[in-house]
């Protein structure tokens, strides 16, 4: 029986557990979204306006079929990639994301240390909480760090900028080009969220709600940009008042003559100007609609994967990120024609629910998806997958409508349903259990300051006229005296108000009929309070 049967053993760490349940970046996402305060999950988790393109994004992944090969020897499949001059492990980079500090205090230096343990590239915002030379000093010399760059309105910071991450040893510049106004990110509007964050009656509620986070905000040090320390407090959306709205070709042919190394362009770049980054001597591009978080509606970078390799041909670097949320969709976006996929959401919900612990586990996640889907598909190599990807793929018959995800299965729905019964009886037990030690404690400072006792017995009933019902006999010593208890019976009339037996000393019981207690005695005394009676 032992040999059929073995018991798991749980991890007494509470982190290891919540990891360990995860087996996907769904997962990911709702053990984040149960740790982490709303205003700060919905930061990372919310886009612009009506939210289309973010759920536009993951449908275009979702949209394509594959094709698979069969018998194709596939034990000895190979997963690595070229990107640059670097040859990676898997084709993945973890993308810039700002304020990821206020996500968990391992913020910026997390995700580097662990893109760095999994020998991937890490890029570091313009907008981090993070410096730029913090972040190579955490992570050392051997780690691989691209620098994203907003170009703001002085353009002396934002050369200082590229000069401090070049110095530092950042290999690669990825330049934002969608980021010329905010974006109507409506959550953020309606949570109020500002940088950094500001003491509200609404803050304070989450503070009670989620004390471990809150104790890990603020035992920490302070929260601000890194990189425009000092400013004075803003909302999320007024950051974009850094930004040059201005921003045009000439700026970018000024950072290819200051920036030495590998030059990217990050935004919604369609196949046109794709081939005029190309003739200026940009190194690659980033597809990229910044995770639906800027202009609502714009087209999926999925989609633009393969008009914008045919427009620039095999040898210019093509990226690709939002929407990412499996090992399947970095498969898709190689067999469509682009060179490596990157991160953003799917590695900071691991952030958010483990800190760095969380990352790996995304990427760990990720990377056993992408090495299954490639063997599936009869795949020995990421170049073999890419050489025959348009042989691989075929669009759906009947695509997803936008935002709406395939129905699960009945199984799936009877988990999910019992799951979430079982998650809201246990918070059930969880307030009843306060509340009990609430009102014990409460009971005992009252008997303890006033000498209140209660027993059990017959008392009077609720409501105009007479009546009687079982109830319980309060009594309240004096200094010196006993506390009254024991049974009592009675009946009374209440006038508008309620009626209750006091009772002092032993056994025999007495009457009640609206009356005061009379003398002390070694009988019992009761009596019948009204909510008239002062």
């Amino acid at each position: 029986m032992r040999s059929l049967v073995r018991l798991r053993t749980v991890p007494l760490d509470a982190q290891a557990r919540r990891l360990g349940s995860c087996y996907d970046i769904a997962d990911l996402r709702r053990a984040a979204k149960r740790r982490i305060p709303r205003p700060v999950f919905d930061y990372v988790d919310g886009a612009a306006d009506e939210e289309i393109a973010v759920a536009a994004n993951v449908a275009a992944f979702r949209s394509w079929r594959f094709l698979p090969r069969v018998l194709a020897g596939v034990a000895s499949a190979d997963t690595s990639a070229p990107v640059f001059s670097s040859t990676l492990p898997v084709p993945l980079v973890l993308g810039p994301t700002g304020y990821t500090r206020m996500m968990h205090p391992d913020g910026e230096i997390g995700g580097a240390r662990s893109a760095a343990r999994h020998s991937l590239p890490y890029t570091l915002s313009t907008m981090a909480t993070t410096g730029i030379e913090e972040l190579r000093g955490s992570v050392g010399p051997a780690a691989e760090l691209w620098f994203q760059l907003y170009l703001t309105r002085d353009r002396v910071q934002s050369y200082d900028l590229v000069d401090r991450a070049a110095a530092a040893g950042y290999t690669a510049l990825v330049v934002t080009v969608d980021t010329v106004v905010a974006g109507n990110r409506v959550r953020d509007l309606r949570n109020g969220l500002s940088i950094p964050p500001e003491l509200t009656l609404a803050t304070i509620a989450s503070v009670a709600a989620k004390p471990s986070y809150w104790y890990q905000l603020l035992s920490g040090p302070s929260l601000d940009y890194a990189n425009f320390a000092g400013r004075p407090r803003t909302t999320i959306r007024k950051t974009a008042d850094f930004f040059d709205a201005d921003l045009n070709w000439s700026d970018i042919e000024s950072l290819r003559a200051r920036w030495p190394g590998k030059l990217l362009l990050k935004g919604p770049v369609g196949p046109a100007d794709a081939r005029r980054a190309m003739e200026l001597g940009l190194d690659g591009v980033q597809l990229s609609n910044h995770g639906g978080r800027q202009l609502d509606r714009t087209v999926a970078p999925a989609d633009l994967i393969a008009p914008v390799r045919e427009a620039v041909g095999p040898s210019f670097t093509v990226l690709v990120d939002s929407g990412v949320r499996h090992g399947a969709d970095v498969a898709i976006a190689l067999a469509l024609g682009a060179d490596a996929a990157v991160l953003g959401r799917a590695y900071l919900y691991g952030l958010m629910a483990g800190g760095t612990a969380g990352v790996d586990r995304a990427l760990d996640l990720l990377t056993g998806q992408f090495r299954s889907t490639m063997q599936f598909l009869g795949m020995t190599s990421v170049a073999e997958l890419r050489k025959h990807g348009p042989d691989l793929l075929t669009r759906a018959g009947a695509l997803l409508r936008e935002g709406r995800r395939a129905k699960p299965s009945r199984m799936r729905r009877r988990h999910f349903l019992w799951r979430r019964l079982f998650v809201r009886t246990a918070r059930i037990i969880y307030v009843i259990r306060k509340v009990f030690v609430i009102t014990a404690v409460a009971a005992a400072w009252r008997r303890s300051r006033w000498g209140w006792g209660c027993g059990r017995g017959w008392g009077c009933g609720w409501g105009w006229g007479w009546g009687c019902g079982r109830g319980w006999g309060y009594g309240r010593g004096g200094r010196g005296g006993r506390r009254l208890s024991g049974p009592v019976a009675g009946s009374g009339s209440g006038a508008g108000g309620f009626s209750a037996s006091i009772a002092r000393a032993r056994s025999t019981p007495a009457s009640s009929c609206g009356s005061r207690p009379t003398a002390q005695s070694s009988g019992v005394i009761s009596t019948s309070v009204s909510g008239s009676t002062p």
